[in-house]
């Protein structure tokens, strides 16, 4: 039977191949693979089963060969062109060069590049460029995501290190479910949800949720009393 190498990723439990998720811990939650050990050898055992058979030790056949040798003049226009949109979509300004045309490689392309960073005319084009970019929905959606998935990823990080010196941790994030109410009563924390119609509890907003002793579903009626 064939191994599955598809795992969820032990903070939000979205669903990766085992060699991506290394990558997302490190950039979405500022975490490392090395941190789970199950994972980190589900990692490894890919790596040696997988990966190292493949290796030969021979330089790729498409390394040193331009997009134009490799798919032909016209899927190369293609591919160009998709990669630059995508690059303007995400507010990316250039493209990578490499050899001596990166200017982290070439002193005489570096000044030249310096030169034209700080000059009037690129600041102001620059300008132009980001304020066009606030008022880009696609961009905004794009950035915020990013945004609140950092956000997101630090505080269940700083959670968990708070739980393990034994604190009784709640975090409060659009990404947790966050109750209408904290009651708080001899040392136990409970979560409340107040609701107009019995039809609107849903207690599966909770489930796998442990940092409240238990949650309280109330509902409220027009006069003002609520049930037991």
């Amino acid at each position: 039977m064939r191994l599955s190498w598809r795992v969820n990723c032990p903070i939000c439990n979205k669903e990766f191949h085992i060699a991506g998720l290394g990558i997302h811990l490190a950039q979405i939650h500022e975490a490392r693979i090395q941190d789970y050990t199950e994972l980190d050898a589900l990692l490894r055992k890919y790596i040696k089963e997988v990966i190292a058979p493949k290796y030969t030790g021979k330089p790729s056949p498409k390394k040193g060969k331009t997009w134009e040798e490799l798919y032909g003049v016209e899927r190369a226009k293609e591919l160009k062109e998709k990669l630059r949109e995508r690059n303007r979509r995400l507010g990316i300004f250039s493209e990578t060069a490499t050899g001596d045309k990166n200017v982290m490689h070439n002193p005489i392309v570096r000044a030249k590049w310096e030169s034209v960073i700080r000059s009037e005319e690129y600041r102001k084009k620059k300008s132009e460029i980001q304020k066009a970019l606030v008022n880009n929905p696609e961009y905004k959606q794009w950035w915020y995501k990013r945004y609140i998935e950092k956000t997101y990823g630090a505080i269940t990080k700083v959670s968990q290190q708070l739980a393990q010196q034994g604190y009784h941790v709640i975090p409060l994030h659009h990404k947790y479910p966050v109750p209408d109410i904290i009651a708080i009563k001899d040392g136990k924390v409970y979560a409340v949800e107040v609701v107009s119609y019995p039809e609107q509890i849903n207690p599966d907003k909770y489930k796998g949720i442990t940092y409240y002793n238990d949650i309280f579903w109330i509902v409220y009626n027009k006069s003002g009393d609520t049930n037991d």
